[in-house]
């Protein structure tokens, strides 16, 4: 009885695997995931130079202009610093070198891309955005009342594949003061 009965499950159990299709010895594959997103490529990363440095003494009512060049577009920024709070000293920036005339500065005509004129920052800082390769000229001021020993930093910040403003900015400030002389960098 037991062989017939082991006989009758075998037979039922083959139909029921008939009945489902039978089967296979392949295995089928399982649905892949889906791919992640692709990593977005990061934008390239700003690089700053330092483009010029220096020191000097400015007597009163005096400016010293400090020319230099980039050779990419970007921020030029611009920090200078000196020894007595009392003393107010202002920085401007100008394209081209030593585009400014002593009258020119004195008569609000001297055309700046860019200006500090604080009277109670220290050191006084600039920073002007997406300009074009090219020659600029750095203007420090002593609108204090005794000389004045600076120091100063200029700077580019480019981004690879930036580009300059298509309109050149023109900035006018009035002075605080009527300056005596234009000094350049010793």
């Amino acid at each position: 009885m037991t062989r017939l009965f082991l006989i009758a499950t075998f037979t039922l159990s083959v139909a029921a695997m008939a009945a489902c299709g039978g089967s296979s010895n392949t295995p089928t594959a399982p649905t892949p995931a889906p791919a992640p997103p692709p990593t977005p490529t990061p934008p390239p990363m700003p690089v700053t130079d330092v483009i010029g440095q220096g020191s000097d003494t400015i007597p009163p009512a005096v400016v010293l202009w400090v020319p230099f060049t980039t050779t990419a577009t970007g921020t030029i920024g611009a920090t200078v610093d000196w020894t007595f709070a009392t003393n107010d000293v202002d920085i401007a920036l100008v394209r081209g070198t030593n585009p400014c005339t002593l009258a020119q500065l004195n008569d609000d005509t001297c055309p700046y891309v860019g200006f500090s004129f604080s009277t109670t920052a220290k050191p006084e800082t600039l920073s002007v955005p997406n300009l074009a390769a090219g020659a600029y000229t750095l203007y420090i001021a002593n609108f204090g009342s005794s000389d004045e020993s600076i120091g100063y930093q200029v700077t580019l910040t480019n981004v690879p594949g930036a580009t300059a403003m298509s309109t050149p900015r023109t900035n006018s400030a009035r002075l605080k003061g009527v300056l005596s002389r234009l000094m350049t960098t010793r």
